[in-house]
């Protein structure tokens, strides 16, 4: 392993956090608040580890994927550490557990949170929370390829480990121009929704705030209320197109650019986004107006496609209590928490090219039954899938299933009730950010012990790397050989 490499790559990434932290810095000078210090001493210790990683000069070039991945998961646990300095040194927390916590959070657009009255928050901590959101949706490391200059072998197996989905295909010939455009789609997508939250009478800093944890399907909000502080139906269908548009493969986005429509409107996993969402909302919103939970059909389905919208895209932006609501819409809201949106999105979860692989795949052994002598292939998109694919998907839903068990068995420590357990376990691994009972709408992980919360955290930066980066990082085996 190229260990060198490795290390001067982590003193750009902290470059790039310091420079990140600036306009926080910048929003607690112009507010006049206390958390000022707290910027400048996070920043001053960054940029320290920064020049130090930095003197570590490569001496040489070779670069293989097992570096990539060391790269992802070594480059996003350092992130998470450094982005926890200013939550510390700003007193905003209790324990270093909960900064780190809030950190993951905010860097893996989980948006579960330990705060208790954020409205009462430093303008400044509460820009940073949503920034980091923004910094991490589509990743720090394609940030790098989109900025600095890469040879194509490297450059493709960092933009693998970080990428999300089982595979992810080359648009464009260079990676850095793939990097970049994925960068500017985001931007876009961003400034659009800022411009609408303006357009609807939002403060600036709320709208800025509330689009980068849109945008990135993260969920962090300057309101303990969430959404709800808004109390607009202009808003809250603002929000539901922009979530459900974060959700979608930004590869497609490119393609519409191209004038491709034909390729976009075929292809299965979007329609399969569109129809798992419509269905799903179509379901809560009877169960919710059969029950009167809301007084008229509009609201109801407002409600109804919100709530959707937001878990299925792992955004966590809520505008009701899912608590009070029937069985049957939680148990929904549950099943959507495992989804996740489409691969190549900065959404979370299983994501549902994996779900359409696995049932493609089943569909097909039940055919071999039938008929043992036919052969058939599984396609997508008119597109075999390979053997390696399909294997490593089913690997892949093995070992998210298996951290979903540990990380239920940690938290059951706490003694808290089973819906609370799961759900947390599931909302940090799939980076929704709410659950159900204690951690839902109107409660906080603050309650959780320290070693849940690490647990918890960790879990998050497994599930936005998607597992494999991290495992890869703490195998004996990536280490042997390690040129210094």
């Amino acid at each position: 392993m190229n260990i060198r490499y490795i290390i001067n790559r982590l003193g750009i990434l902290l470059w790039i956090l310091a420079v990140g932290m600036l306009p926080s810095l910048v929003m607690s000078i112009v507010y006049n608040e206390s958390d000022v210090d707290a910027f400048v001493k996070s920043i001053a210790v960054i940029v320290t580890l920064a020049l130090g990683t930095l003197a570590f000069k490569p001496r040489t070039a070779q670069f293989y994927a097992r570096d990539g991945h060391a790269l992802a998961g070594f480059g996003w646990i350092v992130v998470t550490l450094c982005g926890a300095m200013p939550y510390f040194f700003s007193d905003s927390f209790a324990t270093f557990a909960d900064a780190i916590f809030e950190s993951a959070s905010g860097f893996t657009t989980t948006g579960a949170s330990v705060l208790l009255d954020i409205d009462n928050m430093p303008r400044g901590i509460i820009f940073w929370r949503s920034f980091t959101h923004w910094m991490g949706g589509l990743g720090f490391l394609i940030l790098m390829l989109a900025i600095l200059p890469s040879t194509r072998a490297n450059g493709l197996f960092i933009l693998k480990a970080e990428s999300s989905g089982p595979s992810m295909d080359k648009f464009v010939p260079k990676i850095r121009q793939l990097a970049s455009i994925l960068y500017i789609i985001y931007i876009i997508i961003t400034l659009l929704l800022i411009s609408m939250l303006l357009l609807g009478g939002m403060s600036a800093f709320d709208a800025v705030v509330h689009a980068f944890g849109a945008v990135s399907t993260g969920g962090f909000s300057s309101y303990s209320l969430n959404i709800g502080a808004f109390n607009r139906p202009y808003f809250d269908w603002v929000f539901i197109i922009f979530m459900l548009a974060s959700g979608v493969n930004y590869g497609l986005y490119y393609a519409l650019f191209q004038k491709n429509f034909k390729s976009v409107f075929k292809d299965q996993e979007l329609r399969l986004y569109g129809g798992i969402a419509l269905t799903a909302a179509s379901v809560i919103a009877l169960d919710t107006f059969l029950r009167g939970v809301y007084p008229s059909i509009g609201e109801t389905i407002r409600k109804a496609l919100f709530a959707v919208s937001s878990i299925l895209t792992t955004t966590g932006y809520s505008n009701a209590d899912f608590n009070l609501w029937p069985t049957l819409s939680k148990s929904v809201l549950l099943l959507l928490m495992l989804f996740g949106a489409c691969a190549v999105s900065t959404s979370g979860g299983f994501k549902l090219i994996r779900v359409l692989i696995l049932y493609k795949a089943g569909r097909r052994e039940i055919d071999r039954l039938i008929h043992p002598r036919s052969v058939r292939a599984v396609t997508i998109n008119g597109r075999i899938v390979d053997d390696d694919v399909l294997s490593g998907t089913l690997v892949y839903f093995a070992l998210y299933i298996s951290l979903l068990i540990l990380l239920t068995l940690v938290v059951s420590l706490d003694g808290e009730s089973l819906v609370t357990t799961f759900s947390a376990a599931l909302a940090s691994l799939s980076n929704i950010g709410i659950g159900l009972d204690a951690v839902g709408v109107s409660g906080t992980f603050a309650n959780l012990s320290s070693l849940s919360k690490i647990s918890l955290s960790l879990g998050m930066i497994v599930g936005r790397l998607e597992i494999y980066p991290v495992l890869i990082f703490c195998a004996r085996a990536t280490w042997k050989r390690a040129a210094l």
